[in-house]
This record gives structure tokens, C-alpha cells and sequence, in this order.
């Protein structure tokens, strides 16, 4: 069986950090990536076609299937397309659950709490960062803990809740400022500004 191949265009993609996490995933899950001038549109689309053939199925690495459905709903994110990106974060919660991997399920819960968040569901955001924080706690994730907590405070803070935005806001700060995240400067200067009105 030949290898897939997804190509991914630099040109397409805001942040390294994105190339790098898409690149790590897919190579991970079997794929050769190759950075190349096309679309991200296309490549998803070649990831869309060899995730209906079912090629992680075929050799039986459903991780590699619930990374690669994870990452197809990061990229719909980063193309501002949250409902696709909770389309493919709700399969692969699916696929995470039935696999047991309690790590990629508190991710894929923060990243399911995000793309509520974008299309202005707050309170269905908060719904998914408190599912994350209990899984982050639970496997001791506190980088992962801080960002559900955070990404709850934002939540909060939408819908009017400035207590419990401000709550959250400073749970996360500390965890952040414990684990010298670069996260911190920029809770501590929102919880600043939440304290201050």
C-alpha cells in the first residue's frame, strides 16, 4: 500500500505552530507530509478523501484516526469554519472515548469548547471547557487544566459573569505563573482590566 501524502502550503497557514502541529499528527498517523505550494483547502480535502477510505481503519490505529480527525477540526478552526471544526472534534471525541485516551479527550474538549465559543455559544463553550477541566485534572494535565480554565473565563466573561470570569481568570493565572506558561502575561493583564470595571 502506498503511502498517503498530504500536501501542506506554508503560504496558507498563519503560524508555524500550525504547519508544525498539522505536520506532527499526520506524520504520526502514517501520512508523508510534504510542504509544497497548494492550498490548505486542498490538502484537507486529500486528508477528507483518505479518512472516508478508511485508511486508519484498514491497518487498525483508531489513535491515528481520532489524531487525524482532531486535527482536520484544528484546521477547519484556523480557516474560521467552527462548524466543521466541531463536526470533526465531535467524531473524534467519538474515537478518543472508545480508545480510552483521556489526554486527547481533554484536548479535544478544549478544542470543542473553542469552536463554540467562535460561533458565540458561550454557554455551550463552558459546557466543553468543564468537561476538559475534569479530564485535565484527572490525568494530571496542568498546562491543559490551565488553558480550560482560562478558556472558561473568556466564556464566562461573554455572557456578563464577571465573578466567575474573574474566578477562573485567576485559578488559571496561577497555574500558568507556576508552570512559567507565556500564557500569563496576558491573564494577568485581562484579570487587571476584569478587576478594574
Amino acid at each position: 500500500m502506498a503511502v498517503p501524502t498530504v500536501f501542506l502550503s506554508a503560504a496558507t497557514i498563519d503560524l508555524k505552530e500550525w504547519r508544525d502541529v498539522l505536520h506532527g499528527a499526520f506524520s504520526r498517523a502514517g501520512f508523508r507530509v510534504l510542504t509544497q505550494e497548494q492550498s490548505l483547502q486542498s490538502a484537507l480535502g486529500d486528508v477528507k478523501r483518505l479518512l472516508t477510505e478508511s485508511i486508519a481503519d484498514e491497518v487498525g490505529d483508531r489513535r491515528a484516526k481520532a489524531a487525524a480527525l482532531g486535527n482536520l477540526g484544528l484546521a477547519h478552526y484556523a480557516l474560521s469554519d467552527a462548524s466543521k471544526a466541531i463536526e470533526y472534534n465531535g467524531q473524534a471525541l467519538l474515537v478518543c472515548r472508545e480508545t480510552g485516551d483521556r489526554r486527547a479527550q481533554g484536548t479535544i474538549l478544549s478544542n470543542l469548547g473553542l469552536a463554540h465559543a467562535a460561533l458565540g455559544d458561550a454557554r455551550n463553550a463552558i459546557k466543553y471547557h468543564e468537561q476538559a477541566l475534569i479530564v485535565t485534572r484527572e490525568i494530571g494535565d496542568r498546562r491543559g487544566e490551565s488553558h480550560a480554565l482560562w478558556n472558561s473565563a473568556l466564556a464566562h466573561d461573554s455572557l456578563g459573569n464577571r465573578p466567575e470570569a474573574i474566578a477562573r481568570a485567576a485559578a488559571a493565572l496561577e497555574i500558568y505563573e507556576a508552570i512559567e506558561d507565556p500564557n500569563a502575561a496576558k491573564v494577568r493583564t485581562t484579570l487587571a482590566e476584569w478587576r478594574a470595571t
